[in-house]
């Protein structure tokens, strides 16, 4: 089932919060995103990436991300979870362990805030305990954790803050780092991996909004924003009549991906005849395994509008409509 060990470790000292110079294999300070932690949502009682909160962040000593505890009169027994996804661990060598650290904020009323391991060598993957800390004092506090498992090939940690009767505190989370190990996340077969090892979910991949670090979930999509060039898209010349044309927006239409200032391609009906097309050609997209999803977004506007869009795909067969309006 197990062995845990908690302690403070070496140049860190929960009293004063304060830590030596070390290099962090995996560390978040919030102020760019959750770096894959997922926070549990109750409408009631839920941890928020904030900087809204009234907490000074540990990270800048000023006006910066944290995740505070948002409570609306939760009821007694209510918890709010920020969740690690289940990383791969490897070691340097064998006598390493991974250590967890993290600033915390707490007091008030608030139950304990505890931190919890997934035991996986478990039959039944559970749940385990390995620190608790209930309110004392103010401002922020350092701790870190060691924890060794029977089975050291994965690691899936939970930091939990619990409601109770009477409920009126303040706590946050801030600067969480894993050191002493390298980890790389078990991301869900249909989600995508970020090099940072945060997981998005399929929808989140490709869609204009770049939410890896370097904006990988982009860059590989045959993506076209149309707002630098034409992104390998060309006119059909052969048998198009209309030419689809980059603008950066009239008529009191704006740019779809950033709302503002951009560029998209469109198509100036008014210039065709009846029963004129505009074709545009998108460049050869390699095969895929596991299946494609093509988006796109589109407006049709003007008066007395006739006409439609279909999308087709060209194969070595003829072409397939794929789609119509």
């Amino acid at each position: 089932s197990g062995v845990y060990t908690v302690q403070i470790s070496n140049g860190f000292s929960e009293a004063t919060g304060q830590t030596q110079l070390f290099i962090a294999v995996g560390s978040c300070d919030f102020e760019t995103n959750l770096c894959g932690l997922k926070l549990s949502y109750k409408p009631s009682f839920y941890f928020e990436r904030t900087k809204d909160s009234g907490l000074t962040d540990h990270t800048t000593s000023g006006k910066g991300y944290v995740l505070a505890l948002q409570a609306n009169n939760p009821g007694p027994v209510i918890s709010a979870t920020i969740t690690s996804p289940l990383y791969r661990v490897k070691y340097a060598s064998y006598y390493d362990t991974c250590k967890m650290q993290f600033y915390y904020h707490l007091n008030g009323t608030a139950g304990p805030i505890k931190v919890r391991v997934r035991d996986m060598a478990s039959a039944v993957p559970k749940w385990k305990t390995i620190w608790s800390k209930i309110p004392q004092g103010n401002g922020w506090k350092g701790i870190a954790l060691s924890s060794e498992l029977g089975y050291r090939n994965t690691l899936m940690f939970q930091i939990q803050a619990n409601s109770k009767k009477g409920f009126n505190s303040v706590i946050g989370v801030d600067d969480l780092q894993l050191t002493g190990c390298e980890v790389t996340p078990y991301c869900l077969k249909d989600e995508f991996t970020c090099p940072t090892g945060s997981c998005l979910n399929a929808d989140q991949v490709c869609d204009f909004t770049k939410q890896c670090g370097n904006g990988e979930d982009e860059a590989q999509c045959g993506a076209g924003s149309f707002d630098d060039d034409m992104n390998g898209w060309l006119p059909d010349m052969e048998s198009a009549v209309g030419i689809w044309d980059r603008t950066t927006g009239q008529d009191g239409f704006t740019d779809h991906t950033t709302g503002k200032g951009g560029s998209y391609i469109e198509v100036e009906t008014i210039k065709l005849k009846r029963r004129d097309f505009a074709s545009l050609v998108s460049p050869n997209f390699a095969s895929s395994d596991n299946g494609c999803k093509m988006s796109l977004y589109y407006a049709i506007w003007g008066t007395n509008t006739v006409g439609n869009i279909t999308l087709h795909l060209k194969t070595t067969n003829g072409d397939i409509l794929l789609w119509n309006v």
